[in-house]
């Protein structure tokens, strides 16, 4: 089943109606099962290369999770027992680059 998803005003009614049950008919879970096994194998997606894209880049993110999350419990661990220690000169510097990209994206 192949639905226009550039038109679904012209197409949804029809289907709606076709796809109907009245209470008296109502199929049994085997028949509704049979149908959906049968729906699925005809149906198809395509995804276009942003979304697959996206789809790399939302793996990898979770992927980059756990390193993530063993390096924030270290941080917590040296600001617990006060041997964290900030750079402040990298930290002002980081500060300026962001400024200074901020103005750039706003003209």
């Amino acid at each position: 089943m192949a639905l226009n998803i550039n038109n679904l005003g012209g197409n949804r009614p029809s289907q709606l109606d076709a796809n109907r049950v009245s209470d008296k008919g109502t199929k049994t879970s085997a028949e509704q099962g049979s149908n959906a096994t049968s729906a699925v194998a005809q149906d198809s997606v395509m995804l276009t290369n942003e979304a697959q894209q996206l789809s790399r880049i939302q793996q990898n993110l979770l992927s980059d999770s756990d390193s993530r999350s063993s390096k924030l419990e270290s941080i917590k661990q040296a600001v617990a027992d006060g041997s964290y220690q900030i750079d402040a000169n990298r930290v002002a510097q980081k500060m300026g680059d962001f400024e200074s990209e901020f103005n750039k994206a706003l003209g």
